[in-house]
């Protein structure tokens, strides 16, 4: 799960008091308030199957061909753009790095659960700069750690999506 920081929606955020990684339940409820808010539900068909993806005549735009779960009815729905949303990774991806066997403590990050984890006045280094990444770098400077350093390949963009934390301008 990601944390409340960069999992919410920007025009509807988690309440300040959920913490920082929202039990699965604290998220559905999430999800629910959001459905209701925006009337989505009208949209959402749980449990269907997409069972054909084609461009439409011209090439601008997609017709999805959908089997409703509830009633096995079939229906296209004509989009601009698709997602696949596959879910998270659940099989941790450590890639070898040499010299690792010296660090005393390594986490992945599906490990990783409370900002505790990254112990009291240790040095902490933060290998990605994602979306996990931040997640991770986050918990680690609101830790009481010594220092952190967020270490990556390549360039990166890095915004807040809390304002009021960041400049006193209360949140967006």
């Amino acid at each position: 799960m990601s944390s409340k920081y960069l999992t919410a929606f920007s025009d509807f955020r988690l309440p300040e008091e959920t913490p920082d990684f929202p039990t699965p339940e604290q998220y559905i409820a999430y999800l629910e308030a959001f459905v209701a808010r925006f009337r989505l539900d009208r949209y959402i068909h749980l449990g269907s199957k997409v069972t054909k993806v084609r461009r439409q005549p011209g090439g601008k735009g997609h017709i999805i061909t959908v089997k409703d779960a509830v009633n096995d009815k079939v229906f296209d729905w004509e989009c601009d753009a698709i997602s696949v949303c596959s879910g998270v990774h659940v099989f941790p991806d450590m890639p070898p790095i040499n010299g690792i066997e010296h660090v005393p403590e390594i986490l992945h990050s599906s490990a990783v659960k409370t900002r505790a984890q990254f112990g009291e006045g240790k040095s902490v280094m933060i290998l990605g700069a994602g979306e996990t990444g931040h997640d991770m770098a986050h918990l680690a400077v609101t830790a009481p750690t010594s220092s952190v350093v967020l270490c990556h390949r390549d360039g990166f963009f890095c915004g807040p999506k809390v304002l009021r934390r960041v400049c006193g301008l209360g949140s967006l």
